[in-house]
């Protein structure tokens, strides 16, 4: 396999491994996931498939045996910025006036985007009601959220006790 460069650590976490004394040579997703990553090897396969780890410089497949001496050069990539879009849903809205919104949050309505769950949540109907530059404190009493649509109006919002 071709020779590729050393990765960039601005480009994400930059670790390196030097295998130490070992009985028989191992996988290098097995060694990876083993001794050096809380990973999954499936993780550790799409870094190798995205180039991201390097045994002595090489690319090379999960399955490259690793021995005793070798360099592992692992890039972990930063977490992906999930951009949260505003969605038309039907908010019931209790009260609403230049600084705050009360509405009546149904159970089950997810309030912020995560994974697994990225879209169809309150913050992406609120997005969608007011606007995508606008900044979104939640202040959650029971069932009532209290949405302040100004940055100065979190500090006069009521908070459950």
């Amino acid at each position: 396999m071709p020779e590729t460069s050393r990765p960039h650590p601005e480009q994400g976490e930059f670790r390196e491994y030097k295998v130490p004394r070992i009985e028989t040579p191992r996988r290098v997703d097995h060694y990876l996931v083993a001794q050096c990553v809380p990973f999954s090897r499936s993780r550790v396969h799409k870094l190798m498939e995205e180039g991201l780890v390097l045994v002595n410089g090489l690319m090379v497949s999960p399955s490259h045996k690793v021995r005793m001496g070798d360099t592992i050069q692992l890039l972990i990539p930063p977490p992906r910025q999930q951009m949260d879009l505003p969605q038309k849903m039907d908010l019931q809205i209790l009260y609403e006036d230049e600084t705050v919104l009360v509405l009546n949050k149904p159970a089950g309505l997810v309030v912020h985007p995560a994974p697994g769950h990225p879209n169809g949540t309150l913050v992406n109907g609120l997005l969608a009601h007011f606007g995508q530059n606008h900044a979104l404190p939640v202040s959650d009493l029971a069932n009532l959220p209290i949405e302040a649509k100004e940055s100065d109006s979190e500090d006069k919002t009521p908070h459950a006790d």
